[in-house]
């Protein structure tokens, strides 16, 4: 997870503007008891328009890094973000710090090992966002989302308080971390793979770290020498006492407690091939919002691992939020029509031999073109409801493909390695 958001680390071919769109500045937080850093990103008028109030968006950064991760690359290629992502400049963005050290990181719960991480969130820094800028008021205003450790931090606290929120979105998160059949044997592997098992955070695997830091967080117990409560027995099996505890902080059963009232838009994404196996268990929270009824979400899946596709699915994430933030709209029209606009696909995406689009209307034109408007590519009167279009000696970077059919146009975003 060191090498978090490689894709975005591709595209710096291009030329930045150099300027700051994430600012770090701080707060005092009484959970915690010491200040706080945090990022924020103002949306496009914000300074000019200064009685307009504006929506807000929470991102939990992931485990074993801090906000600056996310808030850097998009800070060095402003000016190609702009271009190819401008949904991400139509929202304060605000960019919290769930670091503890030596732990990989918070996973924003309240903790006697850590401290009170989601009092720190759900109190301090909501409350502080509201009073410091000009967000609209009331649930409409506010959405979460994260990525990894973030993920679940996000989904958990939205659906524990949806009072609070109109959206959430998960990038990569272990929505259902009770299911331990994948992770398992990974941690059991970087142990020796035999037991009796003595695990150690100090100079262990990352997997192994990742479960420490988890139990630190929903099974601390300051009375044991490791100063959690493992979720793993020397014989190697699980331990279901302590896993009965973090089920408590499980999104998959925390949407029973929901069940889907008051409205809140859902996005989640995984990849298939995730380095943390956390594929099965996003599939685990489909189930589960299917099981209460919740028709309210957008389940998004690729070929990515736990980090690569964010490139793609970090915008996209904005953009549903934004979406069913949008105060003159419906909130559950704003959903559906979000989940209408996903009947074609594109993928791979980002792609490097090959570009499939699914689903156009036959009779389709088809146009690519680059960041900077220059033509690429160029078919008209496609035949086929499946298109399949090969960039030959294309340079990497972000490029548009337009869809045309009659008084229409759809307008995707992908990205050539």
């Amino acid at each position: 997870m060191k090498t978090i958001l490689l894709s975005i680390v591709l595209l710096l071919l291009f030329s930045a503007l150099n300027a700051q769109v994430f600012t770090p500045t701080s707060f005092f937080s009484k959970a915690l008891d010491k200040d706080m850093e945090y990022y924020v990103s103002y949306p496009d008028g914000y300074n000019t328009d200064t009685e307009k109030n504006f929506p807000v968006i929470i991102f939990l950064h992931g485990a074993e890094v801090g906000p600056d991760s996310y808030a850097d690359p998009i800070n060095e290629q402003e000016a190609l973000f702009r271009i190819a992502y401008p949904d991400l400049f139509k929202t304060i963005l605000i960019m919290p710090n769930g670091q503890v050290e030596p732990y990989l990181g918070s996973f924003y719960t309240n903790s006697e090992l850590y401290g009170d991480y989601e009092n720190y969130i759900m109190e301090d820094l909501i409350e502080h966002v509201r009073k410091t800028y000009r967000v609209i008021e009331g649930r409409r205003g506010m959405s979460i989302m994260g990525h990894s450790m973030g993920g679940i931090g996000s989904m958990k606290l939205a659906l524990k308080y949806p009072d609070q929120f109109a959206g959430i979105a998960s990038l990569s998160g272990p929505l259902n971390i009770v299911r331990w059949q994948e992770l398992l044997p990974l941690v059991l592997a970087e142990n020796g793979g035999q037991a009796p098992y003595g695990f150690e955070f100090e100079g262990s695997g990352t997997k192994t770290q990742l479960a420490f830091s988890m139990a630190g967080a929903f099974s601390p117990n300051l009375n044991n020498e490791t100063k959690v409560d493992f979720p793993i027995k020397s014989d190697g099996t699980k331990d279901d006492d302590v896993l009965k505890r973090w089920a408590v902080h499980n999104p998959a059963h925390l949407v029973a407690s929901w069940g889907g009232d008051p409205t809140m838009g859902v996005y989640f994404y995984c990849g298939t091939n995730d380095d943390h196996q956390l594929f099965p268990q996003n599939e685990n929270f489909k189930d589960s919002l299917d099981f209460y009824g919740v028709e309210n979400y957008v389940f998004k899946q690729d070929d990515g691992d736990h980090s690569n596709k964010l490139i793609i699915r970090f915008p996209e994430a904005v953009e549903f939020l934004i979406n069913v933030m949008d105060t003159t709209t419906n909130l559950v029209d704003a959903i559906a029509e979000f989940q209408e606009s996903e009947v074609l696909k594109i993928y791979p995406n980002p792609m490097r031999d090959q570009l499939v689009v699914d689903g156009i209307e036959v009779d389709s034109n088809i146009r690519i073109y680059s960041v900077v408007g220059k033509p690429v590519f160029q078919v008209n009167n496609v035949k086929e409801e499946r298109f399949v279009w090969n960039p030959g000696a294309l340079s990497s970077g972000i490029y548009f493909i337009e869809i045309q059919h009659g008084g229409s146009h759809q307008v995707y975003r992908f990205v050539k390695l």
